[in-house]
């Protein structure tokens, strides 16, 4: 529960802009699947929920292979 009052100061600071001395926090429960009012939290609540991967990072195959700085000589052409 702790968890998820750090989760909701998070959200309400970069989302809402408020600060956590304004929010007032009455009453913290876990609610059962069944017992979820809205639609919109209702579909998190399913079993084989599942989230695209956006942006996959490639990585090396080993350490041999990875450079922390590339370097490619400027191509500019001198009149």
């Amino acid at each position: 529960m702790n968890a998820a009052v750090d989760a909701l100061y998070e959200e309400m600071a970069s989302r809402h802009r408020v600060r956590s001395s304004c929010l007032q926090i009455i009453k913290i429960a876990e609610v059962a699947d069944s017992d979820v009012r809205r639609e919109n939290t209702r579909q998190f609540t399913q079993d084989d929920l599942s989230f695209p991967v956006v942006n996959k990072v490639m990585r090396h195959p080993s350490k041999a292979t990875k450079t922390t700085f590339k370097y490619n000589r400027p191509n500019h052409v001198t009149l």
